[in-house]
């Protein structure tokens, strides 16, 4: 994969624009680990080249950044939060500004001008992120870290009463930390999709918060 990346040389040009790449990669192949067990983190069903649309994002971006029309990539569902900040990532390296999840988040919503992409930033920064990022540095696997912060997703923001009852009870026992914790949300899961109540954007969410976790917070409002 990384060798891919590389030989892409008219747009890749720096370590700093690979490595946001790379990154961004990572971030979906951990979701798609936790897609084979977890029903509420809905699989893909767009066929799409991923990294090709990453990198055309990263370009937009560059292009943004000084001042160039463009039209923007028509991104897939699934790759819409995560495409935005590329592109914000692009246009900040362009512009040798600080990579930081804040500024990269708020940029992302100008560009994307979407309210809804504005509330799922808002998930992202002030539930998922916070979670992810102690528990990574409290030395948790990235896997295990991922799933709590799915709790508290869930636990804060789900639109059904009873998910967010149910979450928040697995919370206050540890979550998938707790004693039996994984069995506890698999049991979950099961219950969530026989009452059919779903989160489409959860695989956005944690997508997005594994990206941005490799960057510091940074200040709330960019310059």
């Amino acid at each position: 994969m990384e060798e891919t990346v590389l030989l892409d040389i008219q747009r890749i040009q720096t370590s700093e624009q690979n490595n946001i790449i790379l990154r961004s990669i990572r971030a979906i192949d951990l979701v798609n680990h936790l897609t084979p067990a977890l029903g509420i983190i809905e699989s893909l069903s767009e066929q799409y080249n991923v990294q090709k649309i990453l990198v055309t994002c990263l370009y937009a971006g560059q292009q943004l950044a000084m001042d160039r029309r463009i039209v923007l990539p028509l991104l897939p569902e699934s790759l819409y939060l995560l495409g935005g900040v590329v592109m914000a990532a692009g246009k900040a390296v362009e512009k040798r500004e600080t990579l930081t999840h804040n500024r990269l988040c708020e940029e992302a919503g100008k560009l994307l001008k979407d309210d809804a992409a504005w509330e799922s930033f808002d998930v992202i920064r002030s539930i998922a992120l916070p979670v992810y990022r102690r528990l990574v540095k409290e030395q948790r696997t990235h896997v295990a870290s991922l799933l709590q912060a799915l709790l508290h997703i869930l636990a804060w923001r789900s639109e059904s009463a009873w998910a967010r009852d149910q979450a928040q009870r697995m919370l206050w026992a540890g979550g998938v930390f707790g004693r039996g914790g994984i069995d506890s949300l698999i049991a979950f899961d099961h219950a969530l999709a026989e009452k059919e109540i779903t989160f489409p954007s959860l695989r956005e969410l944690l997508t997005v918060t594994a990206f941005l976790a490799h960057f510091p917070a940074g200040p709330v409002f960019s310059d």
